[in-house]
Order: C-alpha cells, then structure tokens, then sequence
C-alpha cells in the first residue's frame, strides 16, 4: 500500500481530505465573486468570464501534473479506449458545467449560487433513475425530491413580499448543476471500466 493508499484508507487522512475539499469547493464561489470585481469583469463579459475560467483550470492542471510527476512519483499515461469516455465526460463534467456556472455566476450572488449547487444531488436521483435499474424512483426518494427543491425555492424567495429571485444567473447555475449530476453519473460509468 503507497502513502496515498494509506492517508485516504486512515479515518484521520478521510476527514482531512473531505475537510481540504469542501474548503475548496466553497471558496470557489466567492472566490470567482471577489475575482470578477478586482479583475472588472462584468456580468455581460462572456470571452473574459471564459477566459478566467480558463486559466483557473490551467493551473489546476499544472498543480495535478505536478503532484503526479513529483509528489507520487507516476507518469500519467492515455490510452486510446479511454480518449472518448473522457471526451465525453470531460463536456458534461467540466465544459458545459462550468460554462454555465461562471456566466450564472456572474448574473447571481455567490449565496444563492453556493445554494443552488446544492441541488446537485436532487438531479443525480432524477438521472439515476432513468440510467440504472436498481435506482428507481420511490415514494421517500419523491418527498426528499419535493421537500429540497422547496427549500432551494424558499431560499431564493425575497424578503417581506415573497416574490421570486430567480433570474437568469440561477437559471444558468440550475443547468449548470443538472450538467454536473450527469457528469457525475458519467464518472460513475468510466471510472468502473
């Protein structure tokens, strides 16, 4: 068993691991938030909003190459069966996703954003269901279903004359997390070949 093996398969290594990336994830909204109104990016700015995206995930890249290489001391390799599931993959997980997320980003507070990632996992029940036999639908999956996506209404409800905020920018973040449950489930597939 390699260091990585033993850090992840260690109760310690797991909560420190999922408490380093749910720091990350959620720094990413304001963090993109802060971004657009230093760099003076605007909401209609689509090429610069891209653009920033752009290089965010470059320098991931880097930094997992990096890791690899050095760190664990692996050459990353491509086969040619996995060059379409990636392809593939990679458009829902990451090219439509995040495309609708810094442009809905942009039009919506990094609040109700953060909120609506949070329906994620409501559209991986409802993909789930059509993608695979033993994750049907049923009578407690539909009230968690309804009881979330009231909460993720109520949430977005203005204060004192009960009227919705659901603009453009959420509509956006909405499918950008449908997108993102999809990929998911795609990963679930890849990942198992």
């Amino acid at each position: 068993m390699n260091k990585a093996e033993r850090f992840f398969s260690n109760k310690y290594g797991a909560i420190i691991a999922a408490l380093v990336a749910t720091f990350l994830w959620g720094s990413a909204f304001p963090f993109i938030k802060i971004s657009y109104n230093d760099l003076n990016i605007e909401a209609n700015e689509i090429g610069e909003q891209i653009l920033f995206a752009g290089y965010r995930f470059f320098i991931a890249a880097l930094i997992i190459i990096i890791v690899f290489q050095v760190v664990m001391k692996k050459n990353m390799t491509l086969k040619q069966t996995t060059i379409k599931p990636l392809i593939r993959l990679g458009l829902f997980q990451t090219f439509l996703q995040y495309i609708l997320f810094y442009i809905g980003l942009s039009y919506s507070t990094g609040v109700q954003g953060s909120i609506i990632a949070g329906t994620t996992s409501f559209f991986q029940i409802l993909f789930a269901h059509f993608m695979y036999k033993n994750e049907k639908i049923n009578l407690k999956k539909t009230i968690g279903l309804c009881i979330g996506f009231t909460g993720v209404i109520f949430v977005n409800l203005t204060k004192g004359n009960m009227q919705l905020t659901f603009g453009v920018g959420e509509w956006l973040l909405l499918f950008s997390t449908a997108t993102s449950a999809f990929g998911n489930l795609l990963a679930r597939n890849t990942s198992a070949k």
